[in-house]
């Protein structure tokens, strides 16, 4: 795929509105979906979590029969893609109110696929502590809206280092997730992972991590966490819904091994998600 392919409300466009409350506002959400020869493997977990951030947002969800057709569009012909769906509350005229018959607009993108070394799901990643944080916002938590500024700041502190991810805590110092995944930790013969009750994203590659260790008898733990907990952990790794899981080689200078549960999951995902 040699460039994005984009829909605005199903017509081949690359602009919107001035007046649009995504740009304006941040009043939106969006999904990101791996499409792998045609399939996107967690498309039906994509669509759920968009209605229930829509709901959440009394913003009317555009139809996911329809959003899942022109997913499949932007990714014709095409072995590997990105799929991005945007929605936002849609154009209103200046300020923070708006008309209870506003018309939602929905864009979708198929971005290229990038090459990532092998690495990265082998021997693992460079995880960093970001000096950005995350609000506390129950209202919010668990989202994928479009308000992302937060992890835009901690990404650039990565810009000229060694990490390919970055830390980020809330304002009170509990560990969140990195900037664009959700992070897990072993030890004491557990899983652990941060609750997302006051800030972060519920990620679909979590919920279905969650699943599994569930289902095969693994004891999980949904807590609050403290950097203290990641250095005296014996593993740690990384999920989103494109790269799978990258198990993490070190934090700043704490080393890391990659727990036998965690490479059989890399490889079980990686049936669905094949990273090369």
């Amino acid at each position: 795929m040699t460039a994005s392919r984009i829909l605005v409300n199903g017509l081949p466009a690359d602009t919107i509105s001035v007046f649009d409350r995504g740009l304006q506002f941040g009043d939106g959400l969006f999904e990101t979906i791996a499409c792998i020869d045609g399939d996107m493997p967690f498309m039906e977990h994509h669509m759920r979590r968009l209605a229930a951030g829509c709901q959440r947002l009394a913003i009317p969800c555009p139809d996911t029969g329809l959003l899942v057709s022109e997913a499949r569009h932007v990714a014709t012909g095409q072995s590997r893609a990105i799929i991005k769906i945007i929605v936002t509350r849609g154009a209103s005229q200046r300020g923070y109110a708006f008309e209870d018959a506003i018309a939602p607009d929905h864009i979708v993108i198929g971005n290229p696929w990038p090459t990532l070394p092998a690495g990265f799901w082998e021997q693992g990643v460079v995880l960093t502590r970001c000096l950005a944080t995350l609000a506390q916002q129950p209202m919010l938590a668990g989202m994928k809206h479009l308000n992302r500024l937060e992890q835009v700041m901690a990404r650039a502190e990565l810009i000229g280092g060694d990490a390919q991810e970055g830390l980020m805590c809330d304002t009170e110092g509990n560990v969140i997730e990195a900037t664009a995944h959700n992070l897990f930790l072993f030890r004491n013969g557990e899983f652990v992972t941060p609750s997302l009750a006051r800030a972060g994203v519920e990620g679909i590659m979590r919920e279905q991590v969650l699943d599994w260790l569930s289902s095969n008898g693994y004891k999980i733990h949904i807590a609050d966490i403290r950097i203290e907990d990641l250095l005296a952990a014996e593993s740690l790794f990384l999920c989103n819904s494109i790269h799978g899981i990258w198990p993490v080689r070190r934090f700043d200078e704490t080393i890391y091994t990659v727990h036998n549960t965690i490479r059989e999951l890399i490889n079980r995902i990686a049936q669905l998600l094949p990273y090369q």
